[in-house]
């Protein structure tokens, strides 16, 4: 197998590995904006349960700060998601970008070894023509 070929099959790698990892990423930011989204509909919910004017029963107010602590307890816990997904996406991105350097190197070695070899194959069929005399 010829290193141009050698080359080429290890730039289709990181092209294929590159591929894996823009979809990770993808799907990881997916999950940061759910996560986000989530956040956001629980912070609402828990700023609803705020008191209202008026009478209220003391059973209601325990319900409501019992329901709200819940609220932020699961908001916290999204928080923490989100930090971890956002690190997570900040890892994948790097990793694309590593393997990207690696495809675009390897495919530079691929052309340079192909020009190479066509270098050497010219220069061979140039030695192996006979050299023409003036009669």
């Amino acid at each position: 197998m010829s290193r141009a070929r050698i080359f080429e099959l290890m730039s289709r790698r990181e092209a294929a590995r590159l591929a894996a990892l823009s979809r990770d990423h993808a799907a990881v930011l997916g999950q940061v904006r759910q996560a986000e989204a989530l956040s956001q509909r629980l912070s609402r919910m828990r700023d609803d349960l705020a008191p209202r004017q008026g009478v209220t029963a003391a059973a209601t107010l325990r319900d409501a700060g019992l329901l709200a602590a819940g609220l932020a307890a699961e908001a916290d816990r999204q928080q923490g998601r989100i930090e971890q997904a956002r690190h997570e996406a900040e890892r994948l991105r790097l990793l694309i970008g590593q393997h990207d350097q690696r495809r675009r190197l390897s495919a530079d070695a691929a052309t340079a070894a192909r020009a190479e070899a066509a270098a050497e194959a010219e220069a061979r069929a140039a030695a192996l023509t006979p050299v023409r005399r003036n009669p």
